[in-house]
């Protein structure tokens, strides 16, 4: 087994998108345990003008971009896939698929994140009748399962002008294997929703009347999603008032993404 020994400063150990930030901010080393990726549809609140966006983003586009600085920034410890790692001392020990053994030699590591009982549950469902109207989203205020309905348009293969559908679900851990929560569950109660709103299958007519008819609804769950909600040792709005000083990611950023205010 070939080994290679590195040392860093400082290490962060984290899986959020706020630890991505935080090493950012302070120039830190950074391995991502287990990444936390944010949801596609989530935008950001935050200013993110000091790396290059001139509107608030996707989340997932900033987790990108920060991913991109720190890579090429010589931070991200890990941009590579791994067969095991482990926590040894003052070192970090990581194993390649190559079977190579890298060391990160620290006197500091911070871990970032703290893991809680609570997950995000995305339900993903094709639309089979009644995914073409001009609804973006519909809330669930009363419940914490199928709390969101999330309309898209389709990436289907020859799929056009249809929207598909995620639903979002907060869910304790102990809920994730109940069956009253389940995908096929999740299939009924989105439609139920979506049929409360007014929503209606695909058009199939009119009748003697003139009056237009219609297929039922019809979604067909596509996956499921799972995402552990975790609680950073710091929030995005604590991170970004840091004091920050011009070094290597500053340099970095003014040269890829051009900084849009003089005061960062």
């Amino acid at each position: 087994m070939n080994n290679f020994i590195y040392d860093r400063k400082k290490v962060i150990i984290g899986s959020s998108l706020e630890s991505l930030l935080y090493a950012y901010m302070t120039d830190s080393s950074i391995f991502i345990k287990d990444p936390c990726v944010p949801f596609e549809f989530t935008r950001a609140k935050e200013d993110y003008s000091f790396l290059g966006f001139e509107e608030p983003p996707l989340e997932i586009n900033v987790w990108n971009r920060l991913y991109i600085l720190l890579s090429m920034g010589g931070l991200m410890l890990n941009p590579f896939e791994m067969q095991n790692w482990r926590r040894e001392e003052n070192k970090l020990i990581m194993i390649t698929p190559q079977n190579k053994k890298i060391a990160i030699r620290s006197r500091s590591f911070k871990d970032f994140d703290e893991l809680t009982d609570n997950y995000y549950v995305y339900d993903w469902f094709d639309a089979k009748s009644g995914g073409k109207h001009d609804l973006d989203s519909l809330e669930n205020s009363e419940d914490e399962f199928i709390s969101k309905i999330i309309f898209y348009k389709s990436k289907r293969p020859n799929i056009n002008r249809t929207k598909d559908a995620v639903a979002i679900s907060l869910l304790t851990g102990d809920k994730l294997n109940d069956l009253d929560y389940s995908e096929g569950i999740a299939r009924l109660k989105t439609l139920d929703i979506m049929k409360s709103a007014g929503m209606r299958g695909t058009k199939n007519g009119v009748n003697k009347r003139g009056v237009p008819l219609y297929y039922a609804l019809k979604i067909e769950h596509s996956f499921r999603e799972t995402q552990p909600i975790l609680k950073p040792n710091k929030t995005i709005k604590q991170i970004i008032k840091m004091k920050r000083k011009k070094e290597k990611m500053w340099n970095l950023t003014k040269d890829l993404f051009t900084l849009k205010t003089a005061s960062t």
